[in-house]
């Protein structure tokens, strides 16, 4: 890299740092006038065009990163690091070290990992108190989006799914914002409660029976609809806030479109029985964690202030939200689960029912023959 080149990320960086992202962003273009590889510039400009309200064109950097057309250093990746420490958001500095390991197998120098860790512990002295109560065990927390008659479907396969090998599970279904007409004409059986939320922001929804499904009033999209914020994620934290003020001792994230045969009241049981606080699965190629399928011990969740410290409200395209869920969590008991994201076809109808999780399939039928529907 060139003295004209150092200098100009430099200058683009400690502006960015200061909080002026325009500038920032002039800086970053300059350097990519001058290497239009840089893989920390291009970092580094997708950050603040993003922090611009520049979507579309923070999208198309990243597509770059992600079509693996242009190539770095684990040096390019942490200059992420130094922006999300200067912005106060640890945990994203956190994400990215763990990124980091997997993408080049190296370690960030103690230093650095000190800072973060000095940094995240801060979060920790502000969190809430819990108290399980005596007979709530595990809350299965879905997050969902209905946007027609495949995802009606998918809801009844779903709950069906659920009641079938997990009967003894209570749910809740916190919907991020779909129309009035698709989520008036989602239909539940009589035990299940169905209202609309009256607020925006993640809180604590009072849950009337074991079964309840919650839409919040606006939809605010999935964290690559360029958009800002992350529905899921707030759905998810939504949950969490939820099951601690209900006093259950576990949660298990299962997203609409992830199935399992586990007996999760055993998985949760397991969980406690080996002083684990989180459990998921890697996903392949890419090795973070699944974050359709995760199981928590709720105190663990109100210790740490999980929901208050998820930035829904602000994401970033990288790094990607399941570094960023593994960053909060801590130390992820990581399980040897049968399955996984079938986006390549790689399931049949012959092993299918031998899985222990399956999710990601593009034809709905292949979740009906896993639940036996």
């Amino acid at each position: 890299m060139s003295s004209d080149t150092e200098s100009e990320l430099a200058t683009g960086l400690a502006a960015h740092c200061a909080g002026d992202a325009a500038a920032a962003a002039a800086a970053y273009t300059r350097v990519l006038a001058l290497a239009p590889g840089h893989l920390g510039a291009i970092l580094l400009h997708m950050n603040a065009l993003q922090e611009q309200g520049d979507w579309p064109g923070a999208f198309a950097q990243f597509q770059r990163i992600a079509r693996s057309e242009v190539a770095g250093s684990a040096d390019d990746v942490l200059q992420l690091v130094r922006l999300f420490l200067a912005q106060g958001r640890p945990d994203l500095a956190r994400a990215t070290t763990l990124l980091v390991a997997e993408l080049f197998k190296t370690e960030l120098s103690s230093k650095w990992t000190e800072k973060i860790q000095l940094a995240q512990s801060a979060h920790f002295a502000r969190a809430g108190a819990f108290a399980p109560v005596p007979g709530r065990e595990v809350l299965v927390v879905c997050p969902g989006f209905i946007d027609g008659p495949l995802k009606h479907a998918l809801v009844t396969y779903w709950t069906a799914s659920l009641q079938r090998f997990n009967p003894g599970v209570d749910w809740l279904l916190v919907d991020d914002g779909s129309a009035a007409a698709e989520w008036d004409a989602l239909h539940f059986s009589p035990a299940v409660k169905k209202s609309r939320l009256l607020q925006d922001a993640p809180h604590a929804v009072a849950l009337d029976g074991r079964f309840n499904a919650v839409s919040f009033p606006s939809n605010i999209g999935h964290p690559m609809s360029g958009r800002g914020k992350d529905g899921p994620g707030r759905s998810i934290s939504t949950g969490v806030l939820s099951a601690i003020a209900a006093g259950y001792r576990s949660v298990v994230v299962l997203e609409l479109d992830m199935f399992t045969r586990l007996d999760l009241l055993q998985v949760a049981a397991a969980l406690r029985a080996a002083g684990r606080t989180a459990l998921s699965t890697r996903v392949a190629p890419w090795n973070f964690i699944e974050s359709g399928f995760m199981v928590f011990d709720t105190a663990h969740l109100a210790a740490i202030a999980y929901a208050r410290r998820y930035p829904w409200d602000r994401v970033c395209f990288f790094p990607q939200p399941e570094w960023v869920y593994e960053a909060i969590l801590g130390e992820v008991g990581i399980m040897p689960w049968r399955g996984g994201r079938n986006d390549f076809g790689q399931f049949n109808d012959e092993d299918i029912t031998q899985l222990d999780f399956l999710t990601h399939c593009h034809d709905h039928a292949l979740y009906r023959r896993y639940a036996g529907l």
